[in-house]
């Protein structure tokens, strides 16, 4: 059997009882409860579609998250006519770029604009925007000249001109659609506004106080019990070597019989002292004399 001294029992204790708490420490984060970490999110992405956009106003709120900010930012957001050009959603933030109607615009900014933790409203119009009137005029001709070779297809009877006015009808058809896929976007672009909305809980409330100290509790016991059971298994390891070391004959030279023997000659030899004793006689005189022990 393996047996210890009570100091260094202790010391092996203090040991695992360190390290577990360390563990239990780095794993579940429980410093964050007191020393909340500033929350850093990457919005190069959401800013840059923002920006690129060509809506005709935009508008971008920023608020410190709380519970109704959250909710309410939801409930908008997945209104029917509102769409969603961007979203990042986490725990601890949500970004949301969309897009909204003009006329709903003001009713749902002043219902933003209640809620609390609202640190930065930022509003951009780009002034009023029109349709180029050369644009509509371009777009009506296109379809005026579609018509008549539609009716002069329809009149003709010579192949030749037949494959020339069903070119020229084809090349007409490119130019409207591509005029009123532009005039479509314009349209939209004046009818409908751009709505950034931040959200970010940079106070760490995020974090539940209760689920934190249970994780820094189990992941310490669970890495104090993990220690103790490799301490147990080294334990059992050691003593079946030793056994099998006595069953080889190996034995360590603290434990031979020789070797205490030689020990006490070698002791006995090179470390004898003189010893001055004093011996009574029949008659009452001493006699002093030295011996070597």
């Amino acid at each position: 059997m393996i047996r210890l001294r009570k100091d260094t029992r202790f010391f092996i204790i203090f040991i695992v009882f360190i390290i577990s708490v360390y563990f239990g420490y780095k794993s579940s984060h429980i410093m964050q409860i007191f020393l909340p970490k500033q929350v850093k999110i990457d919005t190069k992405e959401a800013n840059k579609i923002f920006e690129a956009a060509d809506n005709q106003r935009k508008v971008a709120l920023e608020y410190n998250e709380a519970a109704q900010t959250r909710s309410m930012i939801n409930e908008l957001v997945f209104q029917d006519e509102i769409s969603t050009k961007y979203s990042d959603s986490k725990m601890n933030y949500q970004i949301f770029i969309i897009e909204i109607p003009h006329e709903k615009l003001e009713t749902e900014i002043n219902k933003l604009r209640q809620l609390e933790g609202l640190v930065a409203e930022h509003i951009k119009t780009d002034g009023e925007m029109k349709l180029d009137t050369n644009v509509k005029e371009n777009l009506e001709n296109h379809k005026i000249t579609k018509k008549r070779l539609q009716e002069l297809i329809a009149k003709t009877s010579s192949p030749q001109s037949l494959d020339k006015f069903q070119s020229d009808l084809e090349r007409t058809q490119v130019k409207i659609d591509s005029l009123d896929n532009f005039v479509s976007r314009q349209e939209h672009l004046m009818n409908y506004d751009l709505m950034y909305i931040k959200s970010i809980n940079s106070s760490g409330a995020g974090l539940s106080a209760r689920m934190v100290i249970w994780n820094f509790v189990k992941r310490t016991f669970g890495s104090m019990l993990f220690l103790v059971a490799c301490l147990i298994a080294f334990y059992y390891i050691m003593v079946l070597f030793t056994y099998l070391m006595n069953v080889m004959g190996i034995k360590s030279s603290r434990g031979g019989r020789g070797s205490s023997n030689y020990n006490y000659n070698y002791n006995k030899r090179s470390y004898g002292r003189k010893v001055k004793r004093i011996y009574k006689n029949a008659d009452g005189t001493r006699v002093e004399k030295k011996d070597t022990e």
